[in-house]
């Protein structure tokens, strides 16, 4: 019943929001102003792009944002900040790792890119293909001509509608409620994360990028499910949209060669060297990463009534089974017993006695 209300609340409200982004460019029509509704790819005006805009921020707020803040409610009983952890932040040093990370991944990103650019039909399909490819092509020249003209102004537009809103509205969506959502009905943190990823990469519709926006929504996915803040991944989504906007506006301001379309080619060895290193940053992440206080965890020093229902040698699974209790009405704490510095023992998951037998059946479920 819970995904169904997900797909139906993408699909009504990418449908109202295109609408309403409609109604609203006719109504400026309708009232004098020129507002076309192709812009032209040569050399826009920023008065040509107003129905890009429109259209943009129309479809990404029906679409993704206002089903991301509505249904948590509706299908988990939730108030959505705190479904959603957006009432979480995080540390600056957190957002450091993560940024590092990210970057370091980049040659293996470009990689998938190549690979997959080689992707091919059967030889049948071979008009599907070359529709693909010419749809990419377009969409790729599009984004080119209206992020890499205009000035100053326009590029602050750039950066709060295509990077800002996009990152926002996204990342409420597939990671505050699809992958929470998943990972409730799973209790498989990686099923939930890989699965909103793919998803993720479908939806823009674009199957000559497939892997590499996969790839991205897996590190956003983890980033959220790790830090337990929406606000990471948000972030770290905007800065990657916002070095998009800024890297084709600075290179058509200065005349360099530079377009979404053309990956770069790194050496093997280079691929295997940034993953390598993305990987020690990844345990750096872990380790910056500490569980913050929420409203939603009960603030319990007495723990007598209460008993040990799970015990975990990781405290961020810890961290993800007692929020899993919690989506579900149980109140959980974690109790981390493990030595410092060592690591020794278990970090343990104590719910109230009253809750125990439930709170067990929720964590031993298969599904």
């Amino acid at each position: 019943m819970g995904m169904l209300a997900i797909i139906a609340g993408f699909a009504g409200g990418l449908i109202a929001g295109t609408l309403a982004g409609l109604l609203i460019i006719y109504a400026l029509i309708a009232l004098g102003a020129d507002v076309p509704l192709q812009p032209s790819l040569s050399d826009p005006e920023l008065g040509d792009l107003v129905s890009f805009y429109i259209l943009q921020l129309c479809s990404a707020l029906g679409g993704f944002l206002l089903p991301g803040l509505v249904l948590p409610r509706y299908i988990h009983g939730i108030r959505s900040l705190e479904f959603l952890r957006l009432k979480t932040g995080f540390r600056p040093q957190t957002l450091l790792w993560a940024v590092l990370l990210y970057a370091s991944l980049n040659p293996l990103m470009e990689w998938l890119q190549q690979i997959n650019n080689q992707f091919h039909l059967p030889e049948g399909m071979q008009q599907v293909e070359d529709a693909l490819k010419s749809k990419t092509a377009d969409y790729a020249r599009i984004i080119n001509a209206l992020m890499g003209g205009g000035g100053y102004g326009r590029l602050l537009i750039n950066l709060m509608v295509v990077a800002g809103a996009a990152a926002l509205a996204e990342e409420v969506f597939f990671r505050g409620l699809l992958q929470r959502t998943l990972y409730i009905y799973t209790a498989r943190l990686h099923a939930s994360v890989i699965l909103t990823a793919i998803l993720f990469s479908a939806v823009h519709l674009d199957i000559y990028g497939f892997l590499p926006r996969m790839a991205i929504g897996m590190v956003l996915g983890y980033v959220y499910a790790f830090s337990g803040s929406l606000w990471l991944p948000i972030t770290l989504h905007f800065l990657n949209n916002a070095s998009a906007v800024a890297g084709v506006f600075l290179a058509k301001k200065n005349g360099w060669d530079f377009s979404l379309d053309a990956p770069t080619q790194y050496p093997i060895g280079v691929v295997i060297a940034g993953t390598a290193l993305a990987f020690m940053l990844a345990l750096a992440f872990r380790r910056s990463v500490r569980p913050q206080k929420t409203e939603s965890q009960p603030a319990v020093r007495d723990t007598r009534g209460w008993i040990s229902v799970h015990s975990a040698k990781d405290s961020i699974d810890a961290s993800l089974i007692a929020a899993l209790l919690m989506d579900k009405g149980i109140e959980a704490v974690v109790m981390d017993k493990r030595v410092p510095l060592y690591g020794f023992g278990d970090v343990e998951i104590w719910v109230a006695e009253t809750d125990s037998e439930r709170a067990a059946a929720i964590i031993n479920s298969p599904a």
